[in-house]
C-alpha cells in the first residue's frame, strides 16, 4: 500500500501529512489539512485504504483485495473467493 504512494515527488508530502495527522488534535484536522494543502493526497489516501485501489482510469493498481478496508465496514457482504463460513451459511440473514 505504500509503495505507490512512496514516489520520490510524494516522499516530502507524505512526512508533511505524518507530521499534521500526528500534531492535530482531531477536531481541527479537516482545516489543518486543507491549510496545508493535504487535503487532496489524504483523501487519495483513505479512498485507496477504502477501495484497495491506488491511481485512477490506466494508472489505477489493485494493492489490496481483502484486506481492503471496505469488507469491514460492509458486514453484509465479503470479498468474492473467501469464505463466509460453512456450507450453507448463506441462508441465514445477515447479523
Amino acid at each position: 500500500m505504500f509503495a505507490p504512494f512512496a514516489t520520490s515527488d510524494r516522499r516530502s508530502v507524505l512526512t508533511k501529512l505524518a507530521d499534521v495527522v500526528a500534531n492535530t488534535p482531531p477536531s481541527q484536522l479537516d482545516a489543518a489539512l486543507r491549510s496545508n494543502g493535504l487535503e487532496a493526497l489524504a483523501n487519495d489516501l483513505v479512498a485507496a485504504w477504502y477501495s484497495g485501489v491506488v491511481g485512477a482510469g490506466k494508472n489505477a493498481k489493485l494493492v489490496l483485495y481483502a484486506d481492503a478496508y471496505v469488507w469491514s465496514s460492509m458486514t453484509f457482504s465479503k470479498p468474492m473467493g473467501v469464505c463466509g463460513g460453512v456450507t450453507g451459511y448463506w441462508a441465514k440473514p445477515p447479523e
